[in-house]
């Protein structure tokens, strides 16, 4: 944690700092080999960090009074007679932790609340070793969000109903970075897109409404040869290995993902068709219709670009490094509903001077699938057309 400022003022004589401005700091040193470097225009950084056992701290928060100790219930609790509503934090021997509310001061409702021993016990049975009260009385509330998202109380606040509160522990998920990405017209990966705090993402399975799980390759799972201009639902699991080694499953999740419609290219064919010592030579074919508005394509390799002048063409990169491997990415940037987006193929990889059909998916077999199966869907149509006419 650090401050950084001009130095605008220097003084000696200071004893009371008052009515500080947002954005104003003091630097406060006894110490006289500093004096002549800090003058009035120098730039300083006053930087901070924890020491002892604050060390590695993120966040903190007050207690009232401590009640098991060593996996044993504190005996100078035995004061404590009266039975209120409790909130109470308690770790077990693993690491684990407990958050327990009591209710309390609601006879009526049978929620009597407890006494600090009462309590200290409930957390012992709980498997607790440590264990904490935070507060009792009408702050002690406890609330989760439920499956349609909504914030729900789950005990008996006993003024009635929830008010505010001074500190709270909150438990939420990590974000996972697990996103819909390269969504097209006929569509679209599922992919875990970046790094978690904490641990690493494994074992992602996704399916699509009425299919069956995909298990993730190299941390995404590609959809393609769905339908132009539709909304599917998208389930997916996985685990989290954290820091610890300790495998974490988490609930079945759910996202809406729609391909796109018209106006928006589509990638037909993208594959290698020949490699010599220092060129490589591909097919390739880009589909648009008379909404789309492309501003350039190109077929990207490291740092450079080799610009496209059709759609559909056949190209030849020269001028490469003989014996070197070689990643190959058709792109295409394009306008969509007035934002400038990008569609890019799968990678195509190749090493000069060896015959050609490199690795990657490009957009070849699955393309010319596609491709094939519209004209077979287009001649069928037309078919039922003619033997109406007749």
């Amino acid at each position: 944690k650090f401050l950084k400022g001009e130095i605008v003022e220097k003084s000696s004589t200071i004893t009371q700092i008052d009515n500080i401005s947002l954005g104003e700091f003091y630097v406060i040193s006894k110490n006289p080999d500093l004096d002549a470097k800090l003058e009035v225009g120098t730039t300083v950084k006053a930087e901070h960090s924890l020491t002892g056992d604050w060390v590695g701290v993120e966040n903190a928060i007050g207690l009232n009074t401590d009640l098991l100790r060593d996996g044993q219930i504190i005996e100078s609790l035995q004061y404590n007679k009266e039975l209120f509503p409790r909130a109470t934090v308690g770790m077990r021997a693993d690491g684990s932790f407990v958050l327990m509310t009591i209710d309390g001061r609601q006879p009526l409702k049978n929620a009597h609340g407890t006494t600090f021993v009462e309590t200290a016990a409930l957390l012992q049975e709980l498997g607790c070793v440590e264990g904490y009260n935070l507060d009792g009385g009408g702050s002690v509330t406890s609330i989760i969000r439920d499956a349609n998202g909504e914030l729900q109380v789950m005990n008996m606040p006993s003024d009635g109903s929830e008010r505010s509160l001074g500190n709270t522990i909150l438990v939420v998920m990590r974000e996972h970075n697990i996103e819909a990405t390269n969504v097209s017209t006929r569509g679209f990966n599922i992919e875990h897109t970046a790094p978690i705090v904490n641990g690493t993402i494994q074992n992602l399975r996704v399916k699509l409404d009425g299919g069956e799980y995909q298990t993730a390759v190299d941390n995404k799972v590609v959809f393609d040869g769905l339908k132009k201009d539709t909304t599917y639902n998208v389930y997916y699991t996985y685990e989290i290995l954290d820091d610890s080694g300790r495998v974490i499953k988490s609930p079945g999740n759910t996202m809406k993902v729609s391909t796109l419609g018209a106006g928006v290219p589509e990638l037909r064919n993208f594959r290698i068709t020949k490699a010599t010592g220092d060129s490589v030579t591909f097919r390739y074919r880009i589909d648009t219709d008379d909404e789309t508005e492309i501003i350039k394509y190109y077929i990207q390799y490291g740092d450079k670009a080799y610009d496209l002048e059709e759609l559909n063409s056949t190209v030849t990169i020269g001028g490469l490094k003989a014996e070197t491997e070689y990643e190959f990415k058709l792109v295409v940037e394009y306008r969509y509903q007035g934002q400038d987006r990008v569609l890019t193929s799968e990678t195509l990889t190749q090493t000069t001077g060896q015959s050609s059909g490199g690795s990657g998916g490009g957009c070849g077999g699955s393309a010319t699938a596609l491709y094939l199966g519209l004209v077979s869907v287009v001649a069928a149509g037309a078919f039922v057309v003619l033997k109406r006419k007749h």
